[in-house]
């Protein structure tokens, strides 16, 4: 009878091979005789390594032959010389295995079948990082016709996302002679009002259809549109349309709203008594467009590879979910999705566009909602206790971010004079006068705030801290004390924005430390797969 070797044992006999040194083409021998492919990933001074497991960690101090679990499902290992940290606590040894019950890590990314080790080396005074197993490849073997995973961030070509992934065809137009598909984005840009006109302009005019004959088309000569809403009927121009929904396009060129151009046809709807204006635009000229508001247009170009990507990822899901539920458009101009501003002319916002185009960020093959903003604060997400994490799992990051410290939006302080201080919660929650003292009297675990107490001449008047937050401009996020001082409130926090997802200023620091927009990504979006649009 074969002896079975369990990995475990397999690693004590690999050990001394480990730390005599390996090569990238080093085959490790098992006590069977079976040679193991083993991986070297290469010196890991000054670097951190992402490692997801979707079973338990089971974590080995070779040296002091100690074995302990991680129930976390990520762990952040950091490594400066012989300093070794995992989930910023210490690990005092010089070689260290990591495996997984089920025998599956991601590290950094990239998919293994194997275990890791973290040899330091006394005499460099660096620490190399090597996998025992091989590179797995889940997705290809699940699902061939499906998607074919990137498990080398060299090969982004090979990212595939085939039709059947979305749940709604229409969202293709097929162009047969190119042999591409478009994929196409409604952003809502607005909603008319009893008393709004919508101003559209074009210097060429304008082609104008309804869906109750698409064939009939009226071609409209004048360069500007208005259009009213008179006695439940749509009028443009002063004529009147019992279309529920008119579709507009410039005859050629673009056309503007409000003074700001825009890519792609508009829509007129009518629904349930509302009127909604909405922009049916090509999903990478909606990404071009959003980044100029919400990516930082100095920053460099890797950057913004991070931001066109996640952007994608958020629009791509945030589309789904609206034919899901039969929604008219798929998604908001405003900062409750994200803000677009249509058309511009910034090249390098372009190019970040053009080197990731069609990718987006997958958990379990489907487009994550790549929630983001502009400084974390250090929050670990996975600690916020008013979040459903069950429904997007990758957003429970269960290490902080630490890169985001240098940032102006990292600490804040405001003041506010107690009259004034006074007057906005008087007029939001509860009259108030003579306010004694200001103190926040409840936290969750990641330290956001959930409850603030007054004590005034009355009895105390306590609400919540998403009160608080939204009754002052000037607080940048729940994360915050607040005390009084003489007569004004001073209010100190961290951080800048909701600390899920992607941190923007973090992000930005990563870059300068020499980190790629894949890796970035996948540290702020735990156990993802990146996927592409073809």
């Amino acid at each position: 009878m074969n002896t079975l070797h369990t990995p475990y044992t397999l690693a004590r006999a690999l050990f001394y091979v480990l730390l005599v040194g390996m090569q990238g083409d080093t085959q490790a021998v098992s006590t069977c005789g079976t040679p193991l492919p083993i991986v070297h990933v290469g010196n890991a001074y000054g670097t951190q390594w992402i490692v997801h497991t979707e079973a338990r960690f089971v974590v080995t101090d070779l040296v002091r032959h100690k074995t302990s679990n991680i129930s976390e499902r990520s762990i952040l290992l950091d490594i400066a010389g012989l300093t070794m940290t995992i989930n910023g606590k210490t690990a005092h040894t010089r070689a260290l295995q990591i495996e997984s019950t089920d025998g599956v890590l991601q590290i950094n990314g990239v998919t293994y079948r194997g275990m890791l080790f973290i040899n330091s080396n006394a005499d460099t005074k660096l620490s190399s990082v090597s996998i025992v197993g091989s590179l797995d490849q889940p997705y290809a073997a699940l699902m061939p016709l499906l998607v074919q995973q990137a498990c080398d961030n060299k090969r982004q070509d090979q990212l595939v996302l085939a039709q059947q992934v979305v749940d709604n065809e229409d969202m293709f137009s097929f162009q047969a002679h190119k042999k591409t598909a478009t994929f196409k984005i409604k952003v809502l840009l607005d909603q008319l009002k009893s008393d709004t006109v919508w101003r559209l302009s074009s210097d060429t005019g304008f082609m104008l259809w309804g869906s109750a004959d698409q064939n009939k088309k009226t071609k409209i000569k004048s360069a500007d549109l208005l259009i009213s809403k008179k006695n439940k009927l749509l009028c443009i121009n002063n004529n009147k349309f019992a279309d529920e929904l008119l579709c507009i396009a410039p005859l050629s060129g673009n056309a503007s709203f409000n003074g700001s151009p825009y890519h792609g046809v508009f829509l007129v709807s009518q629904h349930k008594d509302e009127v909604y204006l909405i922009n049916n635009v090509d999903l990478e000229e909606y990404v071009y467009g959003v980044l100029h508001t919400e990516s930082w247009p100095g920053w460099p170009l890797e950057i913004h590879k991070v931001c066109a990507i996640a952007c994608r990822s958020y629009a791509i899901a945030m589309a789904m979910r609206a034919n899901k539920l039969k929604k008219i458009y798929h998604i908001k101009n405003t900062n409750e999705h994200q803000t677009y501003s249509g058309l511009h002319g910034n090249k390098v916002l372009r190019q970040a566009v053009d080197d990731t185009r069609g990718v987006f960020i997958s958990y379990k093959n489907r487009p994550i909602v790549a929630m983001y903003d502009i400084c974390c604060g250090g929050i670990i997400p996975a600690h916020i206790g008013n979040f459903n994490f069950d429904n997007a799992p990758y957003l429970a990051r269960e290490y902080p971010c630490l890169h985001c410290k240098l940032s102006k939006t990292y600490l804040w302080e405001t003041v506010c004079a107690l009259a004034d201080f006074e007057k906005l919660v008087s007029n939001a929650v509860k009259k108030v006068k003579n306010i004694k003292s200001v103190a926040v009297s409840k936290k969750d675990k990641a330290g956001l705030v959930s409850e603030v107490v007054l004590k005034n001449s009355g009895a105390p008047v306590i609400f919540s801290g998403q009160k608080m937050y939204s009754l002052m401009k000037e607080i940048k996020s729940l994360c915050f004390q607040a005390h009084k001082e003489d007569n004004k409130v001073v209010i100190k926090g961290r951080g800048y924005g909701h600390h899920i997802g992607l941190c923007q200023w973090g992000a930005r620091e990563m870059v300068r430390d020499g980190w790629n927009h894949k890796r970035i990504l996948q540290f702020y979006y735990p156990g993802t797969d990146f996927m592409r649009i073809t």
